[in-house]
């Protein structure tokens, strides 16, 4: 072979094949696209996709200074220093880094670690006392104080006494009703009475009938009014009210009297 050959052929062996120069420069343009992109998520305040578009520039096309770009976010802006001291030291190691800022990624790691909190130490349980020097449980302002029993409601004697005559007056109304029922069946037998003695005897028994539903139904009316009138005078005795004392329940009483023609109601006491 003549040496001119020889040349050619040594010059062809060194030169990079077409293809791979251009899937380089394509990489490279594209790590360029993406660290500017990266730039700008930094200017807007997005730093979390500032770090991610550093990351996929630096896969595209490996370059220290996509490291340490990716190391300040970590270090100045998302506040992660275990992060930042990782990608600081790969910054180091790097074939093409720059002196000048491997010096300064070093002060920082250096500063990084230096703030660091030391993991506090756990402080020995204390050992419990012997129940010899144990000082007496005594009651405290937190311990919560024994609840008392509500005090159960006082009932009045007027309330006694309306609900009693409300009770009684009724009783007495639907008998003297009962015996009004009577008395009518009996002004009906009287009518149909043909015999002179069953009309008298009818004729005195339906007056009885009549006068004692009468005395029942006025005594009735009249309980019911007074009980109904103590009722709504007796709030000071209600529920939760204090009571009126023992000589007032006392001095109320009830009664009847006969009267002329009837019953009478009594009612004693203080109203």
């Amino acid at each position: 072979m003549r040496p001119s050959r020889r040349i050619a052929a040594a010059v062809s062996l060194a030169l990079p094949a077409p293809a791979a120069v251009y899937a380089q420069a394509a990489d490279t343009e594209a790590a360029e696209a993406l660290a500017r992109e990266a730039r700008a998520h930094y200017d807007a305040g997005r730093f979390e996709q500032a770090v991610s578009a550093y990351l996929k520039a630096y896969r595209a096309s490996p370059s220290a200074g996509y490291l340490y770009n990716i190391a300040v976010v970590y270090d100045r802006k998302l506040n992660e220093s275990g992060l930042a001291i990782d990608f600081y030291r790969r910054y180091i190691v790097a074939e093409d880094a720059d002196p000048t800022a491997v010096e300064r990624a070093s002060m920082r790691i250096k500063a990084l670690k230096a703030q660091a909190p030391a993991e506090p130490l756990d402080p020995p349980a204390p050992r419990p006392a012997p129940p010899s020097e144990r000082p007496p449980a005594s009651p405290t302002d937190d311990d919560p104080a024994p609840a008392r029993p509500a005090p159960e409601p006082e009932t009045g004697g007027r309330r006694i006494a309306a609900y009693t005559l409300l009770g009684i007056g009724g009783a007495a109304l639907l008998g003297g009703a009962a015996l009004g029922v009577v008395a009518y069946t009996v002004e009906d037998k009287y009518r149909e009475a043909d015999n002179v003695a069953d009309k008298k005897n009818l004729q005195s028994l339906g007056r009885s009938e009549a006068l004692a539903a009468d005395i029942l139904m006025g005594a009735g009316l009249a309980m019911a009014g007074v009980g109904t009138w103590l009722l709504l005078t007796s709030g000071a005795d209600g529920p939760g009210a204090p009571a009126s004392g023992p000589a007032d329940d006392a001095a109320t009483t009830l009664g009847l009297i006969p009267l002329p023609g009837g019953l009478g109601l009594t009612l004693g006491g203080s109203l």
